[in-house]
C-alpha cells in the first residue's frame, strides 16, 4: 500500500501533502511558481507537520518550521510568518483529515508495511551471516577433530 499523497487547499493556498505515517505529514509547496501568502507576502513551503497531544504542529522548539522561503525578495522569514503558517497549516491538515479519516489507515498501514518490508530485509541478512558463520564454525570443530 502507498502511503497517502495529494493536495489540499488551505487559507494560504494549495500544499502538497506526503503522509509518512499516522502521526507526521510533510506539507510543501512543490514548484517555483507554487506558493503560500502570508500577510500578503509569498513563501515557498516545506513543513514536517506533527501530531502532538492531539495537535498537529511542529516539533518543540523547533523554531526553523515550518520552512518559509519568501519569492518576492530575499529577505529573512519572520518568526510570526512561521507561526501563522503553523497554526494555519496545522488546523487545514486537522480538518482534511476529519474529512478524509481513510488517510489515517492508509498511511499507518502503509508505514507498517513498509516495517515488514524493512525487518524482513534485515532478518535475511542476519540469517545469511549466521549461515557463514555457521560454515566457518564447522569448518573449525572439524579442524579440531582432526587434531584429536
Amino acid at each position: 500500500m502507498s502511503k497517502p499523497e495529494g493536495t489540499i487547499d488551505t487559507p494560504l493556498g494549495t500544499v502538497h501533502f506526503h503522509m509518512n505515517n499516522a502521526a507526521q505529514v510533510y506539507l510543501y509547496t512543490e514548484h517555483p511558481r507554487e506558493k503560500v501568502t502570508i500577510r500578503h507576502i509569498p513563501y515557498q513551503l516545506n513543513y514536517h507537520c506533527y501530531l502532538i497531544d492531539g495537535k498537529w504542529t511542529s516539533k518543540p522548539n523547533d523554531w526553523r518550521e515550518p520552512g518559509l522561503s519568501r519569492t518576492d525578495k530575499y529577505a529573512e522569514t519572520s518568526h510570526a510568518a512561521r507561526d501563522t503558517a503553523r497554526k494555519i497549516l496545522g488546523e487545514a491538515w486537522a480538518a482534511h483529515l476529519a474529512a478524509h479519516p481513510e488517510l489515517t489507515r492508509q498511511a499507518a498501514a502503509a508505514n507498517a508495511d513498509d516495517e515488514i518490508e524493512r525487518l524482513t530485509a534485515e532478518l535475511t541478512d542476519l540469517e545469511s551471516k549466521a549461515a557463514a558463520v555457521q560454515v566457518k564454525l564447522d569448518a573449525a570443530r572439524l579442524a579440531r577433530a582432526c587434531i584429536g
